[in-house]
């Protein structure tokens, strides 16, 4: 589908919804936000009586094109999130009251998630780099945990039903499932609301979306689905430490060697460590031990590549213990300037 059939098929999909919502004076059709090969996006405004005052909310609908590839990915996204339901990383299906899209029987593949306004993770990075400043360890140890966060809801699936979304974390006794995402990058992740208190106080929530090529691993393959999800989320930090979308790993011959434990273990993030073991970083300004967890979660050898339990622990003690006193001195790691800093990366976010 070149680039006239999927405009055409966007503004077909845009007319029908607009003429669906339309029948009902609690909607308000907004805008189409996006559109592919695969389908399109939707804003729609629900507006609401709340014990006597009026409230809006904002959602998300998503429509497949009328194709049997467009269609399954999207039966295949939203068998992926009802089971992802109840994750706080991971966008989530919306239950709309007396949907419309029920009621008149609008055809074809199509899914209700909550509306997300604060634009990609890849426009965050892109406005960043504009300011020529590096983002902040902090912020950048709080992205790292929300993205493992994710990975966390993939592989212990919460299911819930009752609306409500709790932090993912290892269960223990409980061995991880085999879910990976398989096309996460930072396109795919969204950035939502700002200044929500804990690990979230000072930096906005990152939440995973777009499950059409999501798929589970063969029993006992589990720890390739932790591999793959972490190599990933690797890829993802080295962009948003380096603040260039094209930041990439190295070829397989040219890895170069992270110390860990004493041990000199092969990875592929070069671009975030010395040239030289105990040579000068790259960015002196970032924390060796988060560019020592970046480069495990990018390690040659899966067998070295830490479990979630262990690097959700790192990044938790991170994220509580690495406060502005640790790293006092540095004006650009204070709550306020991480927070002041983000509310204005956000500003203007497409909607």
């Amino acid at each position: 589908m070149d680039e006239g059939e999927i405009e055409a098929v966007a503004q077909e999909a845009t007319k029908t919804l607009h003429q669906c919502f339309s029948q009902d004076n609690r909607f308000i059709y907004r805008e189409c936000v996006a559109s592919g090969t695969y389908g399109s996006a939707h804003r729609v405004q629900y507006v609401h009586n709340d014990r006597g005052y009026l409230t809006a909310h904002d959602f998300l609908v998503k429509k497949a094109h009328t194709s049997w590839d467009a269609e399954y990915a999207l039966k295949e996204e939203r068998n992926y999130l009802q089971q992802l339901r109840g994750g706080m990383h991971i966008v989530q299906l919306v239950d709309v009251p007396n949907n419309p899209l029920v009621g008149l029987n609008y055809p074809g593949e199509w899914l209700v998630m909550e509306w997300l306004g604060n634009g990609t993770l890849a426009r965050f990075i892109h406005r960043a780099g504009e300011t020529g400043h590096h983002l902040p360890n902090r912020l950048l140890w709080r992205f790292f945990l929300c993205l493992v966060r994710g990975s966390c809801a993939m592989a212990w699936p919460r299911g819930r039903t009752d609306n409500l979304t709790e932090l993912e974390t290892p269960i223990p006794g409980v061995p991880p499932g085999g879910m990976f995402h398989n096309d996460m990058h930072c396109a795919n992740v969204l950035l939502a609301d700002l200044g929500n208190g804990g690990e979230h106080g000072i930096t906005p929530i990152l939440k995973l979306i777009d499950f059409g090529n999501s798929t589970i691993a063969e029993p006992g393959d589990e720890t390739t689905a932790r591999g793959v999800n972490l190599w990933d989320i690797g890829k993802i930090m080295l962009k948003l430490i380096t603040l260039d979308l094209g930041a990439e790993e190295v070829k397989l011959g040219d890895a170069t060697q992270v110390n860990y434990l004493g041990m000199m273990i092969p990875t592929r993030a070069n671009v975030i460590l010395p040239e030289q073991p105990h040579g000068p970083s790259p960015y002196p300004w970032l924390d060796d031990w988060l560019a020592t967890c970046v480069a495990l979660c990018m390690i040659v050898e899966d067998d070295h590549m830490p479990p979630y339990q262990t690097l959700i622990s790192w990044l938790l003690y991170a994220v509580v213990n690495r406060d502005e006193n640790f790293y006092r001195g540095r004006p650009d790691e204070t709550d306020r300037q991480i927070f002041e800093g983000c509310k204005q990366l956000l500003m203007d976010a497409p909607t």
